[in-house]
């Protein structure tokens, strides 16, 4: 899907202002490079140190969540921003993860329809031990399945060494290895 035809799919009232380097929030790149013509991805360090967090607590099994924010049409670029996540929960392994989110995809929908602030889906994470150099197959799969479209994104994290590889899908829907923006929140020292 082209940024034009994402642009017709999102609503007008979405239609707001990417974060940006102020004297409230810190803009730092993480991973490669941007890819060009791609949409911008700013994700909430909070929300990553809250998932992280959370990840360390059960972190012998594979653990996923739904990661919440929503995709904007900006000032000449379209953006996603990942704002937190919703549903933390272990499963035996993928295909543990791809039964459960079949049968209940209809109820978190739901229940994040009736959220205060208005929230989408914006993708998911995966925690679990060893993050591979490559996309494991299992994972791909799951995403392909399930967060199809163009915006979603797959946030792979390894909750130990806290690393992290953020995935989203190129002009030609290959799965790919993504850099994006970590907004922090300064404090006053």
């Amino acid at each position: 899907m082209t940024q034009r035809q994402l642009l017709k799919q999102i609503q007008r009232s979405e239609i707001k202002l990417p974060p940006i380097h102020s004297e409230l929030t810190e803009l730092r790149h993480v991973g490669p490079p941007l890819i060009k013509g791609a949409a911008k991805v700013y994700v909430w360090a909070d929300a990553l140190s809250e998932l992280i967090y959370a990840g360390l607590r059960r972190d012998s099994v594979m653990q996923a969540a739904v990661l919440v924010g929503g995709v904007y049409a900006g000032p000449g670029e379209t953006f996603v921003e990942v704002r937190g996540y919703a549903d933390l929960e272990r499963y035996e392994d993928t295909t543990d993860f791809a039964r459960s989110i079949n049968e209940d995809w209809t109820l978190l929908r739901n229940r994040l329809a009736r959220r205060e602030e208005r929230v989408s889906i914006v993708g998911w994470a995966c925690l679990r031990q060893g993050l591979e150099s490559e996309l494991a197959r299992d994972l791909q799969i799951a995403h392909r399945s399930f967060f199809n479209l163009p915006h979603q994104l797959l946030l792979a994290i390894e909750p130990h060494t806290q690393e992290l590889a953020l995935y989203g899908f190129d002009e030609i829907g290959r799965l790919v290895q993504i850099g994006f923006q970590l907004v922090v929140r300064r404090t006053d020292s």
